[in-house]
């Protein structure tokens, strides 16, 4: 992987080993989209996987949204258009309910 793929996983691991959950599932999300752009969509899932479980144990819906509408770009990385429309409608109704908090 290229020295961008280097700095978002020591970010990742960064944050894993300090336990900051809400960091994690920020720098988690660049970390994602740089494998699903070099073709790693099992590597990127799993790594959504985390962001979305510390985002969801933080109650941080925003970053919940934003976790759900990088899935939708890995499924339709996969050619999954239909699930990856789902999953940006699914971000979007989270985005909502975020904003009218």
């Amino acid at each position: 992987m290229c020295d961008s793929s280097t700095a978002t996983d020591e970010a990742v691991e960064s944050c894993r080993r300090a336990g900051d959950l809400w960091a994690l599932g920020i720098v988690a999300l660049p970390a994602a989209g740089l494998r699903i752009l070099s073709g790693q969509f099992d590597d990127a899932e799993i790594v959504l996987s985390e962001a979305l479980s510390s985002c969801r144990s933080l109650d941080d819906t925003r970053g919940v949204a934003w976790c759900v509408a990088v899935f939708g770009a890995l499924e339709a990385a996969r050619g999954h258009a239909e699930t990856a429309c789902r999953l940006w409608g699914a971000a979007d109704g989270y985005w909502m309910a975020w904003e009218a908090h």
